[in-house]
């Protein structure tokens, strides 16, 4: 798919806005396909059936957010749910800074489009794959790959230690603030390899990585990258606070240890673990 609109005489503007409205549409179709049909196949317990509808259900969401955001009209879906009592204020805040990141992300890859087809093209000489060939479908295929592989890794298994999420987001708090190069540029704990490897964003990381290659010469990539930043540390705090707030129990247990193993939730405890009644609320430690 081009992002670039077709030409016509003195409708440059309303080409532009139609190309848009088509990557708007595009994204919400894309995120209320996630996960992927072909994932269906492996789904062999109740646990991972609720699972996979639950996540379709928070995607379509995130996905009809998206398409307004990218120009595609619809209001705020999110505020919306919020104001229903489909979410408390807290997941509403963190979905909303979810979409802004989106947003921020789609114009980094815009902006560094050149610098990450180039190294694309390189890509495509060595090895017998397709890249995409827009920012717009290197954008859907960044979204398809990361929320079709948080149900892999339910299906494969996986161990979310609430313990370990707070020391992470801690530790993104307390060295986010200086700049995204200086994040990136650390080295890798053998726990973030391991979360790293289980998500496999392949996209996600090849796009970050380049623009902070070139973010040292390019002023604006730079300034996109610290908006990223920005969004990142924002949107952490108030995940942090809920923590707090959960802890002194002063708000609704949204946060749990838990395993996948086997097709089947497992809540954590300190007697071990304990079947999930149900998969846990929200995707929130995304």
């Amino acid at each position: 798919m081009s992002t670039q609109p077709q030409k016509t005489k003195n409708t440059s503007i309303l080409d532009l806005n139609v190309g848009k409205k088509n990557i708007a549409k595009t994204i919400k179709s894309c995120m209320s396909e996630r996960p992927s049909e072909r994932l269906q196949k492996y789904i062999t317990t109740q646990d991972l059936l609720y699972e996979f509808f639950r996540q379709r259900d928070y995607y379509t969401l995130l996905g009809s957010a998206l398409k307004a955001r990218f120009g595609g009209g619809g209001g705020n879906p999110v505020y919306e749910y919020w104001q229903a009592g489909k979410l408390c204020k807290f997941e509403y805040e963190l979905i909303s800074y979810r979409v802004d990141f989106y947003n921020m992300l789609f114009g980094l890859i815009q902006i560094s489009w050149h610098f990450i087809k180039n190294e694309l093209d390189v890509f495509e000489k060595q090895v017998i794959d397709e890249y995409p060939q827009s920012e717009a479908e290197y954008f859907i295929s960044l979204l398809t790959e990361q929320y079709d592989n948080r149900f892999i890794s339910c299906i494969e298994g996986y161990e979310f230690k609430l313990t370990d999420f707070e020391k992470r987001l801690k530790t993104t708090r307390s060295i986010y603030w200086r700049d995204i190069e200086y994040f990136l540029s650390l080295p890798i704990s053998e726990e973030q390899k391991k979360e790293k490897d289980r998500h496999k964003l392949f996209y996600m990381n090849f796009a970050l990585d380049i623009a902070v290659i070139h973010s040292k010469e390019d002023e604006i990539i730079k300034n996109a990258l610290n908006g990223i930043r920005d969004n990142i540390l924002k949107s952490t705090e108030i995940v942090l606070k809920y923590l707090r707030q959960q802890r002194s129990g002063n708000t609704t247990k949204l946060f749990e240890s838990y395993t996948w193993k086997d097709g089947r939730l497992y809540l954590r405890n300190q007697g071990g673990l304990k079947k999930a009644l149900h998969p846990m609320p929200g995707v929130l430690e995304e």
